[in-house]
């Protein structure tokens, strides 16, 4: 039989336990807090012993000074309590939105850090919406629910406590109603805690959607697909509605019993102890305060349910927050080898390839290339027959299924990924400018790069041309995604920014093809030109990329079917000429 989830106090420990080691970094704003909480506990607490006291002994004996005094003593109690509960709040929420801002950089980091397959089975706005939402539950939960959950619940302990005091038979009369509270909040929580799971899954599902449409908001207008995509919404909303109303109404339902049930306390307490003061066995003051203290104990009741609601909410949250931070990356980010230098020389031995996310259907069979040091190569063929799973695999993007990729004889698994990338750099044809300056897009890896490099860098890639027309040249903002720059010129900054790292390795996956012929055979030209002339591998599908290169290898369904220059293939390869005669006819 599958479990119904933890219990109240379960999903306590378990939130409690994942969250400790960022409470501790926070303890001083805690600990700070949790005096003014017991203080306030302290100052609540006393008020209907003091009520007691006036009844008792002032109003009904008579002694007036005794009201005034203890009046007096009512006001100063309020006076402090008022400034003791701002103090709490303050410094609970203070630690409460530092350690959601430790939780959300941890949560960045270690997502950060994850394989690119990770990223080609997640989306992107659920991620989001984890890194935000979740996020967000927890911070409500530690800055508010938390110190009330414990004031309330010292509240309905000692409250109980001065009950007994004052009457055992009373107390014990109030607490026939207990079972009731305690059954709802039992049963109804674990149902509150498994339909807040399925809210929060909604609300992540609407998140990306959103996501979806505006980071694809050109495509959307392109196909005229507003609509659609405002209905798309719409469902996932009605999702989350109807999710929401379900929960609601476990949430009312306890709601409802809290009350029903702490109500009636108090008029059995009202009841009971009137019959008491007739026998003599409670004075009015007692009873007054009793009624007081059973009031603080009903609200500490109905409080506690919502903090353990809360409490449920919040473990949902921690149970995506974690069970991600939990996940190892199948691909380190460091660790490794760090060789004193580097040639540049590749070799693929039986190189074999699936996608993580299509473990069943095979990519690449048995590559076996050498490229050498220095070496302009080409990479060709019809889409999907692997050719940029190749340079995906040198930027150890990703690792072969089977067999190995070695760079000056050593297997790429066995190098450190951080110096790895220092000197392999892949530009995809769809390279992410971010919402940044130009200049801090062209320094992005290397920030500490002079500004004449990076002159020289913008002059290879010619992206110089169009730079000195901007006003505000490097500190031009791009826009979100480079939308303010023409496919082209955003080619041309991230071909920039590859250059400036120097790597010797560079590898171009249709990283010209929003380049005219002309301007893509002067880039090639300026490549060659560089003083450590790096081994530069361009997956390429237009004909002229491939024309002066030092090679080619025809890909075909995941094998290598010919290499050598343009020339030699045209003569011994029928899968180039193919290619080349459908472009031709193409173009």
């Amino acid at each position: 039989m599958a479990s119904s989830g933890p219990s109240v106090l379960q999903a306590a420990r378990i939130t409690l336990r994942r969250m400790a080691p960022l409470l501790r970094e926070q303890r001083k704003w805690y600990w700070s807090g949790l005096v003014f909480v017991f203080l306030s506990i302290g100052l609540t607490l006393a008020y209907p012993q003091v009520m007691r006291i006036i009844i008792d002994e002032g109003i009904q004996g008579g002694k007036m000074s005794v009201v005034n005094e203890l009046a007096l003593l009512m006001i100063a109690i309020l006076l402090v309590e008022g400034p003791a509960t701002y103090l709490r709040t303050y410094l609970f929420d203070v630690g409460a939105r530092r350690t959601g801002a430790r939780l959300q950089k941890q949560f960045f980091e270690h997502t950060l850090s994850q394989e690119i397959g990770f990223y080609d089975a997640e989306s992107t706005g659920e991620l989001n919406a984890r890194l935000t939402n979740d996020t967000r539950e927890l911070t409500v939960l530690i800055s508010q629910w938390v110190p009330e959950g414990i004031q309330f619940g010292l509240y309905g302990l000692f409250g109980l406590v001065f009950m007994v005091a004052t009457s055992p038979l009373l107390t014990l009369a109030v607490l026939m109603v207990g079972p009731l509270v305690s059954v709802g909040t039992s049963i109804l929580g674990r149902q509150i805690q498994k339909r807040m799971v399925s809210v929060q899954g909604t609300i992540a599902a609407a998140a990306s959607t959103a996501y979806e449409a505006f980071t694809g908001i050109r495509t959307v207008r392109a196909y005229g697909q507003e609509q659609a995509e405002v209905e798309r919404y719409s469902e996932k909303l009605d999702a989350q509605l109807k999710a929401g109303n379900l929960h609601t109404r476990s949430a009312a339902t306890l709601e409802g019993v809290i009350t029903l049930s702490s109500e009636s306390a108090v008029v059995v307490a009202l009841w009971a102890g009137g019959t008491l003061i007739l026998t003599g066995a409670l004075t009015a003051g007692g009873l007054v305060s009793f009624i007081i203290y059973t009031g603080l104990v009903v609200r500490s009741f109905k409080n506690l349910s919502r903090f353990f609601a809360e409490v449920m909410r919040s473990h949902g949250a921690t149970e995506r927050i974690f069970t991600l931070m939990a996940r190892e990356p199948r691909l380190p980010t460091s660790g490794g080898a760090v060789p004193e230098s580097l040639v540049g020389d590749l070799e693929f031995q039986h190189v074999r390839f699936s996608y993580p996310t299509r473990p069943d259907v095979e990519t690449l069979h048995g590559i076996d290339l050498e490229v050498r040091a220095g070496e302009f190569l080409a990479i060709v063929g019809a889409s999907g027959s692997g050719k940029s799973t190749l340079g995906g695999l040198v930027a150890r993007l990703y690792d072969p299924t089977e067999g190995r990729i070695l760079l000056d004889g050593r297997d790429l698994r066995d190098l450190d990924p951080g110096w790895l990338r220092k000197h392999v750099t892949f530009v995809s044809q769809d390279s992410s400018l971010f919402s940044r300056s130009l200049g801090e897009n062209v320094r992005f890896g290397s920030q500490n790069a002079k500004p004449d490099e990076v002159e020289e860098a913008l002059a290879i890639s010619h992206a110089d041309e169009f730079l000195d027309e901007l006003p505000e040249g490097l500190d031009t903002e791009v826009g979100d995604r480079g939308v303010r720059f023409s496919g082209g010129q955003r080619q041309r900054i991230a071909l920039a920014r590859a250059i400036l790292r120097r790597p010797r390795i560079l590898i171009l996956d249709e990283a010209t093809a929003a380049l005219d012929s002309e301007r893509e055979e002067l880039v090639k030209q300026e490549l060659r030109k560089l003083p450590d002339q790096p081994t530069v591998i361009i997956v390429a599908h237009r004909l002229s990329t491939v024309v002066d290169m030092d090679r080619v290898v025809v890909v075909k369904d995941g094998c290598i079917v010919g290499s050598g220059t343009h020339e030699e293939l045209l003569a011994t390869s029928g899968v180039y000429r193919d290619l080349v005669e459908d472009q031709l006819v193409s173009d």
